[in-house]
């Protein structure tokens, strides 16, 4: 159906173009938390929540319209834009690199995403960008952007869902909006995500220097009985 005749500019008419090619919204989710009050509820969870993507939050009132935002690797996956062959599919632990997927080209031998299995039914799709500007670029230009795909209709609805890495605290740059919580939704350097119930546990340990640059992500699989907190003595 001609969705994108209700554009009224171009981020809006990409959105809903992407619409009539198959792609749905990218939705956030994030917890209850000081920095995020809900009402009668303990979870953050917003069909436009993806502040980063396309088919998310488009800003479409800034003046000037965001040039960044590229629809996250998930849709461009969907759209024919990226392959298996630019995706990292990792079967065991390693230290993956992931280059920045928003870049103009694709260059042979560089991988732009992280597929990760979670379970039957969801699969983690890793990723890092370099256009982002403004307040918001402090964590996109230096964290990893962590979502849950839309493969299983049955659990997504079709759509993605970005997760925030940093639910206690409201971004910069929408620190009044709805959508706060997840302008610093990415999983800073340094810092470990662990799904424990999977055996995931997901790190971006550092740029890579290149160009366009990239994050160098240590994966590690499994439960790791004898991985203990330090004490102090």
């Amino acid at each position: 159906h001609g969705k994108g005749v209700l554009g009224v500019n171009f981020k809006i008419l990409a959105h809903e173009l992407c619409h009539n090619l198959g792609c749905h919204h990218a939705l956030g989710y994030s917890r209850n938390s000081y920095a995020m009050p809900l009402l009668n509820a303990v979870s953050y969870y917003n069909p436009y929540g993806d502040v980063y993507c396309l088919m998310g939050d488009k800003n479409a009132n800034a003046i000037p319209i965001p040039p960044d935002l590229d629809a996250n690797p998930y849709w461009k996956y969907k759209l024919g834009w990226l392959t298996d062959d630019w995706i990292h599919q990792p079967a065991a632990s390693g230290i993956y690199r992931v280059t920045a997927f928003d870049a103009p080209t694709l260059v042979d031998g560089q991988r732009y995403a992280i597929r990760l299995p979670r379970d039957p039914f969801r699969n983690y799709w890793l990723n890092y960008r370099q256009s982002v500007t403004g307040a918001d670029a402090v964590w996109s230009n230096n964290g990893l952007e962590v979502r849950f795909g839309g493969e299983y209709v049955k659990a997504s609805s079709g759509n993605t869902t970005l997760l925030d890495m940093t639910p206690g605290s409201r971004g910069a740059s929408s620190a009044t909006s709805r959508f706060g919580t997840m302008h610093d939704a990415p999983l800073a350097i340094g810092r470990t995500y662990s799904d424990m119930e999977a055996g995931l546990h997901i790190t971006p340990l550092r740029k890579a220097g290149t160009t366009p640059e990239s994050l160098d992500v240590a994966v590690n699989i499994g439960t790791f009985p004898g991985n203990r907190a330090p004490t102090v003595t």
